[in-house]
C-alpha cells in the first residue's frame, strides 16, 4: 500500500494509465481510476459538434467542457491537490508497505487451489 500525502505529489498525469508523481520524481500507477481510449474519443466527437452547431436542434445544458469520466476525475483530483496540499494533515513524506490484508487471502486462495488441483 502507497501514502501520498498531498503535500509531496509534483504532479497528476493522464495518458495511457493514470499516474501520480511524487517530489522525488518517483512515478506511482492509479490504477482505481480506469482510462479508457474510447471514452476520450467519444467526448472529443461530442464536443467537436457543440463547437461547430448541433444540426439536430439539441441544446446542450452544460457549458463546461465535455471530458471522459476517467480524466474528469483526474481534473478533480488535481484541484483537490492543490487546494489541500497546504494542510496540516497533508504534510509528510510517502511510505510504501506491503498490504497484508490483501496479501494473507491472496494466499490462502492460492493454497486452496493447489490442494484441489492436487486432489483433483
Amino acid at each position: 500500500m502507497i501514502e501520498l500525502p498531498w503535500a509531496s505529489v509534483a504532479s497528476l498525469r493522464s495518458g495511457f494509465s493514470n499516474e501520480v508523481i511524487d517530489e522525488a520524481g518517483t512515478k506511482y500507477q492509479l490504477w482505481a481510476i480506469p482510462v479508457s481510449l474510447r471514452a476520450r474519443k467519444k467526448a472529443a466527437r461530442r464536443q467537436a459538434r457543440e463547437a461547430r452547431g448541433d444540426s439536430s436542434g439539441r441544446t446542450s445544458l452544460v457549458d463546461q467542457p465535455m471530458r471522459s469520466e476517467g480524466d474528469q476525475i483526474m481534473a478533480d483530483l488535481r484541484d483537490l491537490c492543490e487546494a489541500r496540499a497546504k494542510a496540516t494533515g497533508s504534510q509528510g513524506e510517502p511510505s510504501v508497505r506491503w498490504a497484508w490484508e490483501i496479501m494473507g487471502p491472496a494466499v490462502a486462495g492460492a493454497v486452496l487451489l493447489a490442494v484441489l488441483i492436487a486432489l483433483g
